[in-house]
């Protein structure tokens, strides 16, 4: 934890500000607790003249001065909206608590750390905030992850054909048409002295013949199907 962080953590704490909203009432509070004096621009004209800060107030929304006694004044332009006021208050309350010299308030390296200070104190749960985002954004993700899967899941259940018609489909690889084999009920042709069989009476090679038998089982001697007819039938 860097020092500007601690400091304000520190404050917010010693005034019971830790983890809460803060508001310019309870800010303004806190501070007079520390017994500094907080002013409004509209009201405090001439307090800043006598302090000599005017001239530098008029160029900034907020100005601290420390007295040589110690007294602390901090005056903020009220001419702004709240949360404009808010965040100069703890501007100026971040350059008091890290002991910045008043002489030398506007330089770069001070004026950072101011800022720092009154985004850690105005947000003092920053860290907290920080982990419940990114617990939320986790969550999401596993919801939608968890809604994914279950969509899935009830696709397969409700509708198995479709996957299992696709799964047949890329598993079955095209193929030509073939004859049928002499096994099946298809009518073959055949002649007493031939050597193959005949898908179809008009073939050319017995066509003219007078003696053609026609069978629908197995042969003793013919294992072949006609060349033409079985090109033909691929070409069918």
């Amino acid at each position: 934890m860097n020092y500007i962080k601690h400091v304000s953590i520190k404050f917010a704490k010693n005034h019971k500000l830790y983890g809460k909203e803060i508001t310019l009432k309870k800010l303004l509070f806190a501070a007079k607790q520390n017994g500094y004096v907080v002013k409004n621009y509209s009201t405090s004209a001439h307090m800043m003249i006598m302090l000599g800060v005017y001239e530098r107030a008029v160029k900034s929304s907020s100005i601290a001065v420390i007295e040589e006694k110690g007294d602390v004044y901090i005056f903020i332009d009220d001419s702004m909206p709240e949360q404009k006021q808010l965040f100069a208050l703890a501007h100026e309350l971040g350059h008091i608590q890290l002991k910045h010299d008043p002489q030398k308030q506007g330089k770069r390296q001070f004026e950072r750390e101011a800022n720092l200070f009154a985004h850690y104190l105005l947000d003092s749960d920053y860290d907290i905030k920080r982990i419940f985002n990114i617990i939320k954004i986790l969550i999401a993700v596993l919801c939608l992850l968890f809604s994914f899967i279950f969509c899935l899941l009830c696709y397969d259940i409700f509708f198995p054909q479709a996957n299992n018609s696709q799964t047949t489909q890329q598993n079955q690889a095209p193929s030509q048409s073939s004859a049928p084999s002499n096994n099946t009920s298809t009518v073959f042709y055949y002649t007493p002295h031939g050597e193959v069989y005949h898908i179809y009476r008009d073939c050319h090679y017995i066509r003219n013949s007078n003696n053609v038998h026609a069978t629908t089982t197995k042969v003793d001697g013919i294992e072949r199907i006609c060349s033409a007819c079985e090109k033909r039938y691929k070409n069918h």
